[in-house]
């Protein structure tokens, strides 16, 4: 067996130099090295001689990057005059003399240190912190090798909408086994493979503790957002007046700070004492979480590499416009930058279905809360569940002018899946068949209306039926959307290699279902 794996380990590396060597002579004959000179005619050549993905060809002052594939396995590959741009990159090398010139060469896995060298040596395959009016955010819950991130780029850069392309959070990654850097990594590759060099985005999505952000903000996340819902007293809404008083007074030093905070807000919106009152107990404590949050951002990243949200959209009561003119005050005067904030608004927003709700209702509550954003600072309204709200999307995006951030992700997902269901739905059906039995376990994390029973019998449908499900019916959706960490745990590589075989299917599916959100979030057609 020792023997075997050698000889693979000998035909890998003789593979890896005759390939280093053909794309270093390439470039010597093609003068790539060279100031101003087209290149076009030595990409084409690495497309068909060394299978080089073009679109990832990137030239430095120091040296060449690319990706290539071969055998199934994409590398990145690196040549260079000078030594020191293979360096903090790991990989079989190689040294090569041409016209008594020497030259340098690397074929690198795509692993998380050469990942963290390539965003150093080529800046746009890391995350930017983002200073923009809109933003769209598209995690991929799936990841490498599967990814849907060159189809959030295609779709985004069609409407010139920045998206925050590595966006996760921590119930995800637990949910998938996935870490903060592998969500980073895989997307740094898909950047780079798609040669998309424009300002994206890096979101750790529903940070609880500090110790989730230190993590975070250690590999290179550029935006964060609190999610401070375990600190929210949710039993302030029926609280008598005596358990309130009491309450709060525990939340202050005494009976000065106490009067000095009612004193601040009352009157504000015509809120009176007790309505001041009751959202203090229900925010202070998260309030000062978030503080706390920020500070350690501060200390780890600096004052203005990173956007910040608070998040209170995981609560069972409605954001008032004095909750939220309350905590962006008690924010601010704290020395809190937020980029965005996410208020629980009117109506349900569940899992992978459009918005349930009264629509007038929505709309003249968004308009007071973005009147009151308008008044208190330059921070964004902030749509989370955003995955196939549609009704509301253009009401959205007119009332907030166009300044807002939306998140989607297991939308993808689904897209992936209905992918599967067109090649394989042998494949698909028992995907199916596992979200159903593991529902009620799946549905713990999660506020949704699914009832699996009103689901048809999974082995008795065709592939119609199976697609017509998918795209339409809420229980299927659900039931799949929330499915995703035990399916992946368990088909994750079989659903993979079917999603590989099938880019187009997937590629069209993840592309045209983006853009609808975005056409209806913006009222304009493609750019």
């Amino acid at each position: 067996m020792v023997i075997i794996e050698h000889r693979i380990w000998k035909l890998k590396l003789g593979t890896y130099f005759s390939m280093l060597k053909n794309i270093l002579h390439s470039a010597v004959q093609s003068r790539a090295f060279n100031r101003n000179v087209s290149l076009e005619s030595f990409k084409n050549k690495l497309a068909s001689e060394a299978s080089v993905i073009t679109n990832s060809f990137v030239k430095t002052d120091s040296a060449l990057f690319m990706l290539s594939e071969q055998d199934e396995q994409t590398n990145l590959v690196i040549v260079s005059q000078y030594e020191r741009a293979l360096s903090g990159f790991s990989g079989e090398s190689l040294t090569d003399l041409e016209d008594g010139i020497t030259y340098y060469a690397i074929s690198c896995p795509l692993d998380n240190g050469n990942a963290c060298q390539l965003r150093k040596s080529v800046p746009h395959t890391a995350p930017s912190v983002l200073d923009c009016r809109q933003s769209f955010g598209t995690g991929d819950r799936i990841g490498n090798p599967a990814p849907a991130t060159p189809w959030h780029i295609e779709a985004c850069e069609s409407f010139n909408m920045p998206p925050v392309l590595a966006q996760q959070s921590v119930r995800e990654n637990h949910k998938t086994g996935r870490t903060f850097q592998q969500v980073l990594d895989d997307v740094t590759w898909s950047v780079f493979g798609c040669g998309y060099t424009s300002p994206w985005g890096a979101d750790a999505d529903h940070l609880k503790n500090l110790e989730e952000i230190e993590e975070a903000a250690r590999v290179g996340f550029t935006m964060f957002t609190l999610d401070p819902s375990d600190m929210i007293d949710n039993d302030a809404n029926t609280d008598s007046d005596d358990v309130l008083k009491q309450k709060l007074s525990g939340l202050f030093e005494n009976n000065e700070e106490v009067d000095a905070f009612i004193s601040r807000y009352e009157g504000t919106n015509g809120a009176d004492a007790r309505s001041v009152v009751q959202s203090g107990v229900t925010y202070l404590a998260a309030i000062r979480h978030g503080v706390k949050a920020y500070s350690r951002l501060i200390e780890q990243k600096g004052g203005s590499s990173f956007n910040f949200e608070m998040s209170i959209d995981e609560t069972s009561n409605t954001t008032s416009v004095l909750d939220h003119h309350i905590i962006v005050t008690e924010l601010t005067s704290a020395g809190v930058n937020l980029f965005s904030l996410a208020p629980r608004f009117e109506g349900a927003f569940e899992k992978g279905i459009d918005y349930r709700g009264d629509l007038g209702e929505f709309r003249r509550s968004l308009e007071k809360h973005v009147s009151l954003a308008c008044e208190l600072g330059e921070y964004r309204m902030s749509l989370h569940s955003g995955s196939d709200k549609f009704s509301i999307y253009p009401a959205f995006g007119e009332i907030t002018d166009g300044f807002f951030h939306v998140k989607t992700a297991g939308t993808s997902y689904i897209e992936a899946l209905k992918a599967v269901a067109q090649v394989d739905i042998d494949l698909f059906r028992k995907i199916l068949t596992l979200s159903i039995d593991t529902f009620h376990e799946n549905v713990k994390s999660y506020q949704i209306s699914a009832d699996v029973s009103r689901i048809p019998r999974v082995l008795q449908l065709k592939q119609d039926d199976m697609l017509e499900l998918i795209a339409n019916d809420q229980d299927t959706r659900q039931v799949l959307h929330i499915a995703y960490g035990v399916v992946l745990g368990r088909m994750g590589e079989e659903l993979k290699a079917v999603l590989r075989n099938s880019r187009e299917f997937y590629r069209e599916n993840v592309v045209t279902h983006i853009k609808k959100h975005l056409t209806l979030l913006t009222g304009i057609s493609e750019t």
